[in-house]
């Protein structure tokens, strides 16, 4: 188990765990931004009927954080269960670094999660 709990299959669900993970000691200090679709419906409710009216249907989580914030977001991202996408990292480097949950490759796709640093 994962120093905060299973990783949730409900994608509402899971971004509570890892904002309610961020607001722990020792993690409070880490900007890491809640953003794309899942940001959208979280922050605007009252629009989430667009998304429901073109089919969206939510796929992964994504954050931004900053370079200074990179050691750290990796480290709480893996606390929370998530292993690197170490081709992702190859290609990409610190630009574009993703995560998947580590004990359900079968749903790979639907659990991914990215973090973008921006410098």
């Amino acid at each position: 188990m994962a120093k905060y709990g299973e990783i949730q299959e409900d994608f509402y669900t899971e971004r509570t765990r890892i904002l309610d993970a961020l607001s722990q000691p020792g993690n409070q200090h880490i900007i890491l931004r809640l953003i794309g679709a899942l940001a959208f419906r979280t922050h605007c409710p009252q629009y989430g009927y667009l998304q429901d009216a073109l089919g969206r249907v939510f796929t992964d989580i994504d954050f931004a954080t900053y370079t200074k914030h990179v050691k750290d977001a990796t480290r709480l991202l893996t606390e929370l269960g998530y292993e690197e996408d170490k081709t992702v990292t190859r290609l990409f480097g610190e630009g574009r670094m993703h995560r998947e949950d580590a004990n359900c490759p079968a749903q790979r796709k639907r659990l991914d999660r990215h973090d973008h640093v921006v410098a």
